[in-house]
């Protein structure tokens, strides 16, 4: 049987970490950075479905980084934030086994080069996922939608991995080409930036139809970088999927940049917007709609989280 871990504890690796040990308990471990943290995910995790009943862990093996003995698994995926992709990698180089593959959950486009650093292209493989979740307490994981997961291509003695993931609800699928799939979801993730600036769960941003003509203006121009760079993508197929998560998303639902925010917390904006306008630029693709998100975010990031309540008590007393 497989060993799995899962490097960082936020959202979407506590949805991984949970959904994976409740299907197969004792082989699922989840790595966290805080001792508080620990000791809540030991004593209840609860997994919130939008269409069935919530489930209950008992506890979840979650350990420190130093607390995990090395050498012992056989899958590590990444959740963690994008600005530490190289401290993942080296973590994960040391739980692996020597064959081990590590997988990135991470938004972004560099964490596979930044992960391979350590262990190395072959090991270090990018994944991606489209759950929205948030974590409203230490330990409460809120799904506010059916996401999927998608993997590389995986050797043979792998084979295990993506019945586990149809196990646990994760809904795996493989792709051919992991890299047109970073630039796919970069592109999609245009709705995540207008949930930062307006201070708004994502339901609630992409509501009107000037907020969701920006959102598309951006996407193309990421597409034409992404063609630029010779990563071909389907443009029909990629707006008709960031079109989707307008009617899809849960009034609440909120993005990892806007949770990041209202958290306190860093933001992966220069790993992510920032980096692809620098893309742009690079080989003189015109980034005009980028650059003023871009400018638009880091205006919302200079005010205070306090300043963001009042959608996100809207939203919280809207009906059912």
């Amino acid at each position: 049987m497989g060993k799995v871990v899962v490097i960082g504890a936020g959202a979407i690796g506590l949805l991984y970490a949970g959904a994976l040990a409740r299907v197969h308990p004792g082989r699922v471990t989840l790595i966290t950075r805080r001792e508080g943290l620990k000791s809540v995910l030991a004593r209840n995790v609860t997994l919130s479905w939008p269409d069935s009943p919530a489930y209950h862990l008992a506890g979840l093996d979650a350990r420190l980084p130093g607390e995990c003995p090395a050498g012992e698994a056989d899958v590590a995926f990444v959740a963690m934030a994008t600005y530490d992709s190289a401290e993942a990698g080296r973590l994960a180089q040391k739980l692996l086994k020597p064959d081990g593959l590590c997988i990135s959950l991470q938004n972004g486009l560099d964490n596979q080069a930044a992960l391979a650093q350590s262990l190395g292209e072959a090991r270090a493989m990018q994944g991606a996922t489209s759950f929205p979740v948030h974590v409203p307490v230490p330990g409460e994981v809120s799904i506010n939608s059916r996401g999927g997961t998608w993997l590389p291509m995986l050797p043979t003695a792998f084979d295990w991995l993506p019945p586990w993931l149809a196990e646990a609800g994760l809904n795996p699928s493989t792709v051919a080409d992991p890299v047109a799939l970073g630039w796919r979801k970069t592109a999609i993730a245009t709705n995540g930036y207008l949930a930062l600036i307006l201070a708004s769960p994502m339901g609630l941003a992409m509501n009107t139809d000037a907020a969701r003509s920006v959102a598309e203006k951006a996407c193309l121009e990421i597409l034409a970088i992404a063609n630029a760079s010779g990563v071909k993508l389907d443009r029909d197929d990629v707006l008709k999927a960031l079109r989707a998560a307008w009617g899809n998303s849960n009034p609440n639902a909120r993005s990892s940049l806007y949770n990041d925010y209202i958290a306190g917390r860093r933001t992966e904006l220069d790993e992510r917007l920032g980096s692809v306008i620098e893309r742009g630029k690079a080989i003189k693709v015109p980034v005009p709609t980028l650059e003023m998100l871009y400018l638009l975010s880091q205006a919302r990031l200079g005010l205070p989280p306090q300043v963001a309540t009042r959608a996100e008590a809207t939203a919280e007393q809207a009906p059912a």
